[in-house]
C-alpha cells in the first residue's frame, strides 16, 4: 500500500470514529466500498428518486435516456445480456447498434419522405396554371413523390402530365 492510499485510511479512520469507534479497517474498507459502488453505479446507471417523465430530449443518436439505462440495468441485474444470459459483469456497455441503426434508416426515409412531398407540392401550382383542377393537380403531383429521378422541378411537371390523357381543348 502506498503512503498516500495509508494516509487516507487512516483519514477516514478517524471520520468514521464515531460510526466505528474500534476503527477496524475491515469495515472501513466495507463501508468504503459501499460507497464507491453507489457512486458508481450512480454513473453507469442513473437513478432518480422521481424521474421526470420523458427526460431530457437527445439530438445525440447514441443516447440513452436514463430511465431506459434504470430499466435495462434492472431488467439484466448488472450482466450482460447478449442475446442470452451470461455471467460476464466487468466492461459492460449500453448498447443499442440495432436500435440506433433503425432509427437512422427511419430518419433517412423520413427525410426523403419529406423531400419529396415538397419537391410534388411544386408541381401543383404549374399544374394549376396550365388548367387543371385543384384536385387532379395533387393527385397528379403526388405521381411525382415515388420516382426517384424526379429531380428537377421540368422533370417532375412532365412526369405529373403524364397522368392526363390527351385533353380535348374546351369549345370556345
Amino acid at each position: 500500500m502506498s503512503q498516500s492510499t495509508h494516509d487516507k485510511l487512516r483519514h477516514a479512520q478517524e471520520l468514521l470514529r464515531h460510526q466505528l469507534p474500534s476503527g477496524d479497517v475491515a469495515d472501513v474498507f466495507d463501508r468504503a466500498l459501499d460507497a464507491l459502488i453507489e457512486k458508481l453505479e450512480k454513473r453507469k446507471c442513473p437513478r432518480a428518486r422521481r424521474p421526470l417523465p420523458g427526460g431530457r430530449p437527445s439530438t445525440n443518436p447514441s443516447h440513452i435516456p436514463a430511465h431506459v439505462r434504470r430499466a435495462v440495468w434492472e431488467r439484466d441485474r448488472g450482466q450482460c445480456k447478449a442475446g442470452r444470459r451470461c455471467t460476464a459483469r466487468t466492461l459492460l456497455e449500453f448498447d443499442h447498434v440495432v436500435e440506433a441503426a433503425q432509427a437512422a434508416d427511419e430518419e433517412r426515409r423520413n427525410a426523403a419522405q419529406t423531400q419529396a412531398r415538397a419537391a410534388a407540392h411544386e408541381v401543383v401550382p404549374w399544374l394549376r396554371a396550365l388548367g387543371f383542377g385543384a384536385d387532379e393537380a395533387r393527385r397528379a403531383a403526388a405521381r411525382c413523390e415515388t420516382v426517384p429521378d424526379a429531380s428537377s422541378l421540368e422533370r417532375r411537371v412532365r412526369l405529373a402530365l403524364t397522368c392526363f390523357g390527351p385533353r380535348t381543348p374546351s369549345p370556345g
